[in-house]
Formats: C-alpha cells, structure tokens, sequence
C-alpha cells in the first residue's frame, strides 16, 4: 500500500513540462486532442504510438516525472502522461508519451 501511495505521489507532484505546439488541424498543443493539451496532457499508449510518438515507463524511481526530464529519443520534453485504456490493465509505476 506505501508502494501505491508513493507511485501516487510522484505522479502528482511531479509532472512533465508542456508539449511543443503543433499545426495540425483539429488538436491542441503537441498533436493531442483539443483541450487535452499542457503538463495535464494524457493519451493512452495506442494513442501515443499512432501519433508517431513511444511511450517510455518509468523504472520507479519517478525520473520521467520530474520537471527537468527529457526524451532520449528527441531530447525534448515527454508531451503527454500515459493513462490506462479503457478495460485494460493499469500500470503501477505510470509512462510517457515522448515525441509524436
């Protein structure tokens, strides 16, 4: 329950600088759906990957969280918080979406 209590913690305290914008027709900030758009950004992994982006998990110890954390894949910062698909598992430790 601590473990849970943690995870939780770090999730809310910590979060992950706004998204670049982007011109594309029909999405906010960063290619995400209107009004899901800044540090409260969530897309769900199929969304993430089906915008050109990759999640990245977090190994537990909240690095992808912290305000200052950037991508390896483009050295920017993640553009969303992954969120659980609807029916499907929930993760413990929480992802990303870098790039996309």
């Amino acid at each position: 329950m601590k473990r849970v209590s943690f995870a939780l913690l770090v999730l809310v305290a910590c979060k992950p600088a706004a998204a670049p914008s982007s011109d594309q027709p029909g999405t906010a900030d960063g290619g995400l759906p209107a009004g899901n758009s800044g540090p409260e950004a969530t897309l769900t992994a199929t969304e993430c990957e089906d915008g050109g982006g990759s999640v990245v998990g977090d190994i537990g110890d909240g690095a992808i969280f912290k305000p200052d954390y950037v991508c390896e894949s483009n050295g920017e910062a993640p553009t969303a918080r992954i969120k659980a698909e609807e029916g499907g598992p929930i993760g413990v430790e929480g992802s990303v979406c870098c790039g996309g």
